[in-house]
């Protein structure tokens, strides 16, 4: 049973669930940190959304699991061959086994989704599908049982979706919007649960498997539909804004290291360094028209991170296609986060920048693809970018190669761009079975685990204690 209507669940759609009682939303980071948990804040909406996967296959998997756990053996030092060819068959059934998971996957994407239905919850961003540890209890609530997330799941990630009102009946479509139990099939009555008491030195709320009933509202994010066909752009994919004329990409400007460190060390050492530095403040912007630019590619094609945007929609929590005749869009920096915004300096003077608020009314853009009928965003086809009629143009040549970017009311000056989805050039291990996550993310969350770690170290200023940091 497939349905086109965007209202019902289906298999391959990307679905949020929150909290009916907390009214939260269910997380995972995913990549670094596996567990799950309950936020309120949706400021990165991909951690948030999960795919609707069609119930996978393990009896092959758990048998290989299984004897090579019972039997202590190492993969790569097998001396026996009898016991080697074993192996190996077990392994080439265990992959068989994930190909045809695939396979089913792939020719029931669509399908509608129905009350009583057993399915599992992929997460997106990290690629790995949401399980619970049979013999690991819970991080708060010590009397039930912990949840993860694992690349491959197991019997344990199969999760019946259950009906909370009587209303609703086994057998009958779900719809966005509808509240939801969600019963770990194999656990008998235990279900997805989110604690009542909260750790007093987390800022979220975990998320485990119990005895006790929790209800969720399942929200479509994006339709399986949207995604069906690549020559379209999503919200919330990984671009980069190519200028095809010039062979560069739309980035923030990054003041150069060397130039900061000289002015964090400088000194003032006369009363004439004095006068100019109060004459000539630093400037609050990279150039004249802002912070952003062109940068150029180079000869290999190397497309620096600072050059991936993500393009959100006006309300954060609905995804798929891009309607770029009739809606307006914001550009979020990956590396930032922050996002791009067109200013009014004063009566004559605009720039263009980036904000943290995204509810500033200079973030949304309007996309004007040329030669497209569609009211659909084509994939790396030529558009503009514009807000209130006014355009993105390019601007004066800065320093190595870059140019800036300006605005103009004058259309003819308008820049024509490419907006492409960022897929890696990197071969793909032809023997990895599963998807990994955009590797994109890994060094961003790394960057947010060592800033908390610096927020926590006290550096000691006396002279009589030992420290390895070089400041104290």
């Amino acid at each position: 049973m497939e349905s086109g209507d965007s209202s019902v669940l289906k298999i391959g759609d990307y679905v949020r669930f929150d909290s009916v009682k907390f009214k939260n939303f269910l997380v995972a980071e995913g990549i670094l940190n596996t567990s799950i948990n309950l936020t309120e804040d949706l400021s990165l909406v991909e951690n948030s959304l999960f795919s609707i996967h069609l119930q996978r296959q393990y009896s092959a998997a758990r048998e290989y699991d299984e004897f090579i756990d019972a039997n202590d053996i190492d993969e790569n030092e097998i001396p026996d061959k009898t016991v080697a060819r074993y192996v190996n068959s077990l392994k080439t059934g265990r992959d068989n086994e994930v190909r045809l998971n695939r396979t089913y996957m792939e020719k029931r994407t669509g399908q509608v989704i129905l009350f009583g239905d057993i399915i599992q919850l992929y997460h997106v961003k990290s690629k790995k599908y949401l399980k619970l540890i049979p013999d690991e209890v819970a991080k708060v609530e010590r009397e039930n049982l912990y949840l993860t997330l694992d690349e491959h799941g197991d019997i344990f990630s199969w999760i019946q979706v259950l009906p909370r009102f009587k209303i609703d009946r086994e057998g009958d479509p779900i719809k966005s919007g509808n509240e939801v139990l969600l019963k770990f099939s194999e656990r008998g009555n235990e279900y997805l649960h989110a604690a009542d008491r909260v750790s007093r030195n987390s800022l979220f709320r975990e998320v485990n498997c119990s005895l006790e009933v929790s209800s969720w509202r399942a929200s479509v994010f994006q339709s399986s539909l949207d995604a069906a066909n690549h020559e379209y752009l999503l919200a919330y994919e990984v671009v980069y804004i190519h200028d095809p004329e010039t062979r560069s990409n739309l980035m923030i400007a990054m003041k150069d290291r060397d130039t900061e460190n000289e002015a964090e060390h400088h000194d003032a050492t006369s009363a004439l360094d004095i006068e100019v530095s109060i004459e000539e403040p630093a400037a609050e912007f990279y150039h004249k028209s802002g912070d952003i630019i062109l940068a150029p590619m180079g000869a290999t094609n190397y497309i620096d991170s600072n050059a991936f945007w993500m393009i959100e929609s006006k309300s954060i929590v609905i995804g798929g296609s891009i309607a770029w005749k009739s809606e307006k869009y914001r550009f979020k920096h990956l590396n930032t986060g922050k996002y791009l915004v067109f200013k009014n300096v004063d009566e004559e003077n605009n720039v263009l920048t980036v904000t943290d608020d995204n509810s500033d009314e200079g973030t949304l853009f309007s996309i004007n693809e040329m030669y497209n009928a569609v009211n659909r965003l084509s994939n790396a086809k030529a558009l503009q970018i514009s807000i209130n009629s006014i355009y993105l143009s390019r601007g004066e040549a800065l320093p190595k190669f870059q140019m800036a970017i300006t605005t103009s009311v004058d259309k003819t000056q308008a820049i024509n761009l490419i907006i492409r989805r960022y897929e890696s050039d990197l071969p793909k291990d032809v023997n990895s079975l599963e998807d990994e996550p955009f590797d994109g993310y890994i060094p961003l969350l790394a960057r947010d685990y060592l800033r908390k770690y610096v927020d926590m170290v006290v550096v000691p200023k006396s002279d009589m204690v030992s420290t390895i940091w070089p400041a104290a």
